[in-house]
């Protein structure tokens, strides 16, 4: 009967934590996970937004995923630079090509890069 009530008051105490979380974020105005839920909302299921608390019962999710994916642009390297000194110096461009000749041939014919370039100009 204890762990029964135990397990009862935990349930509630983590349902008025998550309560508090939500009026905190209201009251911050941040609406970039709000709009985020709507999108996903909208882009599953419209009729997700018939359900009563949708938006509470999906923001944690939302947020732990823009929390992560920030994350995830964070660890994305910088730019590398790609001529025939760094194909000796960097081995990050050393493990791409197999010589410099291959370095040359691929930023000289590669339509997919002549189209970037033309671009980026």
């Amino acid at each position: 009967m204890k762990s029964f009530f135990g397990n009862r008051f935990h349930g509630l105490r983590d349902a008025i934590d998550r309560h508090r979380q939500w009026q905190a974020l209201r009251r911050r105005g941040d609406t970039s996970v709000l709009e985020t839920v709507d999108s996903v909302a909208d882009s599953i299921d419209s009729n997700i937004r018939l359900a009563p608390g949708y938006k509470k019962k999906l923001w944690s999710s939302i947020q732990s995923s823009l929390d992560y994916t920030a994350e995830l642009v964070d660890r994305i390297p910088g730019v590398i630079d790609v001529n025939s000194s760094t194909f000796t110096a960097d081995p990050y461009v050393n493990a791409f090509f197999t010589n410099v000749t291959d370095l040359q041939s691929v930023f000289s014919h590669s339509s997919e890069i002549q189209d970037y370039m033309d671009d980026i100009r």
